[in-house]
C-alpha cells in the first residue's frame, strides 16, 4: 500500500489552544447535568436502542393518556423528563460523535504516516548498515530492538523501555 501524505500541516498551536478551552467550557457547562457510569452499571443497564426507543415513544403517549396504569412510584412527569433528556443529550451525542470519528479517523492517519515513515527510514538505515556505514550500524542496533522476536515471558511488555537509545539487555 503506497503511503499518500494527507495529514502534512500541524494545527497551529493557537487552534489547538482554543479547542481545547471550548471542550473545557463544555464540560464545565454539561458537568452539573452528567453522570458516570462503572463498566458494572453500564453492563446491567437496559439499554434503548432504535427498536425500543418507538417502544418508549409509543408507551409514554399512552401513559399521558392512561395514567392510571402507571405503578405506584412513577409519574408521568417522571416519563416525560427522561425522554426530553435523553432528546437533549442526542442533540450533543450525534454531532460529537460525527467529529469524534474524523478524530479518530485522522489520528489514525497521521499515526499510519508516522509509522510508515519511521520503518521506511529504519528500511534505509538498515540498508546503509549492511554497507558498514558506522553511523547506520549504531542505529540499527539501537532500533533493532523493537523488531526482535520476544520470547514467551518477555511479551507481557510489547515494547522496549526508554533505554536512552540503549538496547535492553
Amino acid at each position: 500500500m503506497k503511503n499518500t501524505n494527507l495529514f502534512n500541516t500541524d494545527i497551529p498551536s493557537a487552534v489547538l489552544a482554543e479547542v481545547l478551552g471550548l471542550i473545557k467550557q463544555i464540560d464545565d457547562k454539561l458537568s452539573p447535568y452528567l453522570i458516570s457510569l462503572t463498566i458494572e452499571d453500564r453492563r446491567r443497564l437496559p439499554k434503548l436502542g432504535d427498536k425500543r426507543l418507538a417502544f418508549v415513544r409509543k408507551a409514554t403517549e399512552y401513559a399521558l393518556l392512561h395514567p392510571q396504569f402507571l405503578p405506584a412510584g412513577s409519574s408521568v412527569e417522571d416519563l416525560q423528563v427522561d425522554a426530553r433528556g435523553r432528546d437533549m443529550l442526542e442533540q450533543i451525542v450525534r454531532p460529537l460523535d460525527i467529529l469524534l470519528s474524523k478524530l479518530d479517523d485522522t489520528q489514525m492517519k497521521v499515526g499510519s504516516e508516522w509509522l510508515i515513515g519511521c520503518l521506511d527510514f529504519a528500511d534505509a538505515v538498515k540498508g546503509a548498515a549492511a554497507r558498514n556505514l558506522d553511523a547506520a550500524k549504531v542505529i540499527d542496533e539501537n532500533l533493532s530492538v523493537y523488531f526482535k522476536k520476544a520470547s514467551r515471558a518477555d511479551q507481557i511488555d510489547e515494547s522496549p523501555e526508554d533505554t536512552g537509545g540503549q538496547p535492553n539487555n
